[in-house]
């Protein structure tokens, strides 16, 4: 193993808004309207301010608490460790289907963004997870095959997606079920 890749939703951060809109549009039936946005904010055909502006109409909210909300995720402090460990041996990127303009910003405005040898934001891209596509494009941007690589994602699908281009992969649950699974590895 030459890398490890790290999703950033719901792995490194907890972004809790998102719970609450998809919970939200759920109960008021549009969340096929909600994915559909978040598809287009994922693979780049729509932008960060034209999805808050969908995710505002939806939840009857303004676009600037839109953004607040967003801004609000949590920092799991256990799984950053963890990636300052790995760094010390191999190369480290983080992988995450979003926006890059709020994405970009929000890694750098927390610090994080110095801890990756590559950000791969799928929006940039392209394409999302759990497209085999962007596992291997992960992968050559760490000058990696992808079987020398490692996937840690909180989402079944791009599990599968990232074990499709013969990647290690590693379904996210918390830090002691992390931690283990790496343990025959990698060296921390």
């Amino acid at each position: 193993i030459k890398a490890v890749i790290f999703d950033y939703y719901d792995v490194l951060a907890t972004d809790q808004y998102w719970h609450s809109v998809t919970e939200y549009a759920t109960k008021n039936h549009q969340l096929e309207e909600i994915y559909f946005a978040q598809q287009g904010l994922n693979n780049g055909s729509i932008t960060w301010t034209d999805f808050c502006k969908k995710i505002s109409t939806v939840m009857h909210q303004s676009v600037d608490d839109v953004v607040n909300g967003y801004d609000g995720v949590y920092l799991n402090q256990d799984v950053l460790n963890a990636v300052k460990n790995i760094k010390n041996k191999y190369k480290v990127a983080l992988l995450s289907n979003a926006g890059a303009e709020q994405l970009s910003a929000q890694l750098n405005h927390k610090g994080i963004d110095v801890l990756f040898d590559e950000i791969i934001i799928s929006s940039e891209v392209g394409v999302s997870k759990p497209s085999m596509d962007i596992f291997v494009y992960a992968a050559q941007k760490l000058q990696c095959l992808p079987s020398e690589c490692i996937m840690i994602d909180d989402n079944k699908d791009n599990i599968l997606g990232a074990k499709s281009c013969s990647m290690t992969a590693i379904h996210f649950k918390d830090i002691q079920q992390l931690q283990e699974a790496l343990k025959d590895k990698v060296e921390l």
